[in-house]
């Protein structure tokens, strides 16, 4: 879809959160396998409570009030203490171990973060600041919003910063502005009934590498 306007860029607010976890929910959900609704609300929660224990900041593109692009970063290693969102992730993570299909969910996500350890422990300086999520709804893209949201990082931080690549199709887009690919783990999954080899990899910044359209 063309924009007829440019989209807008602001920092979340709390009022926000629905959208967002909306957001997640509306565009992740072909990368997970389910057929329970409350499997897909639950894995959505422990995936948004996730991001919000790591973050820092989250920047949201609208475009006529529709959340169109999401973008959250964090400090590196550092988590917050959020004792609320910690215990509603908790509580995601429990329902979820209930069910036989939340089960194994549960096991890919566990190994995705396995893997995401992994890469942060031989990178060269884990406590450097990263992307915990980017992502623009597949409606919006060619607009420019990716490389807006990104662009709200340059404003504002003039240091290196990382993230975490497991869907091969958004890797060029990260390359195309500077992101360098430091190191990579995969493993085998199965997905609707499909095998294949899935992987994770660590891109990196450096400072004063210019945004480019």
């Amino acid at each position: 879809m063309l924009l007829k306007k440019e989209p807008a860029y602001r920092k979340a607010e709390k009022e926000d959160f629905p959208l967002i976890r909306e957001f997640i929910r509306r565009n992740y959900k072909d990368r997970w396998e389910f057929e329970e609704a409350h499997t897909e609300k639950r894995l959505t929660r422990l995936l948004f409570y996730t991001y919000m224990i790591s973050r820092d900041s989250i920047t949201v593109a609208t475009y006529r009030d529709q959340v169109v692009g999401v973008l959250i970063t964090g400090k590196g290693s550092k988590v917050r203490f959020a004792p609320v969102f910690r215990l509603k992730k908790g509580y995601h993570f429990l329902r979820l171990k209930l069910t036989r299909e939340g089960r194994k969910n549960l096991e890919h996500f566990n190994k995705l973060q396995d893997m995401k350890k992994q890469l942060t422990i031989s990178s060269e300086n884990s406590a450097s600041p990263n992307i915990l999520f980017l992502y623009v709804s597949k409606d919006y893209r060619r607009n420019g919003i990716g490389t807006g949201l990104l662009k709200q990082i340059s404003a504002e931080k003039n240091t290196d910063c990382s993230i975490y690549m497991d869907q091969l199709d958004h890797r060029a887009f990260m390359e195309s502005h500077g992101f360098i690919k430091k190191n990579e783990v995969s493993q085998m999954r199965e997905l609707n009934k499909k095998r294949f080899r899935e992987s994770v990899a660590l891109y990196k910044k450096e400072p004063h590498c210019e945004t480019h359209s």
